[in-house]
């Protein structure tokens, strides 16, 4: 065969044979076994003229189809119309659109069951074992389908270098970030996408990317630290994180940026991190805040010592500095200093109102 090519020779991917979409259909695979199973099924009605020369149509036992987009499924239709013995086939599509197929193929009055699946189940294709996985991002509807033996993963479009969203199909962007997280915390050692040629090298640097320029799309500006900006309002702390950090290997004394971070860290307990970067900016920058704020995360840490360190550098910028005497006040509370504490009028002020509050709260 001249259009259909086999992957590689390793175990795994020698039972796979690849067709290249082009135009409005997209790549299609197929597993090989005593039972062939199809990922996507492409747009374009000569796809499987060639393959079935080599191979029977009715071997065909299981389709998976990764989103409900035409140039990935509509192939499915031209399959049922052109091999009436196309039968006894399970179709595996996220629930969302699983009633909108049943419908179409009906017409066909076929033995083809449309198998509705929602993400983490474990399916048994041509006799190997797979993982589905819920990507949603680029379509409300968007599976993964994982091989964890040989690590081989078919993305559909839930990969691209630029992320590609469709808003009338469910997709969104934070979604799309997600599903890249996940990919990220995944072992690929081999990416099967809906479109372009398949990745069988540098896997962990192509998610890393696609990650990176999906955060970016997050502002318009393009930049990391304004990126990061709307991660953190969005309650995306693991890409504010990813975000700062790429950013300061580009502006390595960018204060603010370091600051941002630093405090984030603190605030998900990563504490060593997060005092090793304030200890930069303090000998970078003598402002008074920022020893306020590497005090507040030595406290998160319980490193007392270190926080009444860092609240009396504050003073010593700015004596007239009521929160970092109230810190002072608390670290000696938490090392059991309590008469001392206590002798911090600030502190002692601030006390006796949150005793208050507790006491109201109580009664009510």
């Amino acid at each position: 065969m001249k259009s259909w090519t086999q992957l590689a020779d390793n175990f795994f991917l020698e039972n796979i044979l690849f067709l290249l979409g082009y135009g409005s259909s997209s790549n299609i695979y197929l597993i090989k076994n005593k039972e062939l199973t199809l990922i996507d099924t492409g747009n374009d009605y000569t796809a499987f003229l060639e393959l079935f020369e080599k191979y029977n149509p009715k071997n065909i036992k299981n389709i998976f189809i990764t989103h409900a987009h035409y140039d990935h499924s509509a192939g499915l239709l031209e399959l049922l119309r052109m091999y009436p013995r196309l039968e006894g086939v399970k179709v595996y599509v996220h629930n969302n659109v699983s009633q909108d197929l049943k419908s179409k193929i009906g017409v066909f009055d076929r033995d083809i069951e449309i198998i509705p699946i929602s993400g983490g189940e474990k399916l048994k294709l041509s006799e190997m074992k797979f993982k589905a996985i819920y990507t949603p991002g680029h379509t409300i509807d968007s599976i993964s389908l994982y091989h964890k033996k040989s690590k081989t993963l078919f993305s559909g479009d839930s990969i691209s270098i630029q992320p590609i969203i469709d808003k009338i199909l469910g997709g969104d962007l934070l979604s799309f970030i997600a599903s890249l997280r996940l990919f990220k915390q995944l072992k690929i050692k081999a990416i099967l996408p809906g479109h372009g040629f398949p990745a069988l090298k540098d896997t962990k640097e192509i998610i890393e990317k696609a990650y990176l320029n999906s955060i970016l799309a997050l502002h318009p500006s393009s930049r990391l630290k304004d990126a990061a900006l709307i991660a953190f309002k969005k309650g995306m702390v693991e890409e504010t994180i990813y975000a700062l950090k790429e950013h300061l290997k580009l502006e390595k004394e960018d204060t603010d940026a370091m600051e941002f971070l630093a405090s984030i860290l603190a605030d998900v307990g990563r504490h060593a991190e997060s005092l090793e970067i304030f200890k930069q900016i303090t000998d970078i920058t003598h402002n008074p805040f920022t020893h306020y704020l590497a005090g507040i995360a030595a406290l998160k840490a319980e490193k007392f010592d270190y926080a009444i360190e860092e609240f009396k550098a504050a003073l010593k910028q700015n004596a007239n500095f009521s929160k970092a005497k109230i810190g002072i006040g608390v670290a000696l509370y938490e090392k059991g200093l309590i008469k001392e504490a206590l002798n911090i009028s600030e502190f002692r002020e601030a006390f006796e109102k949150l005793k208050l509050g507790t006491r109201i709260s109580k009664k009510q």
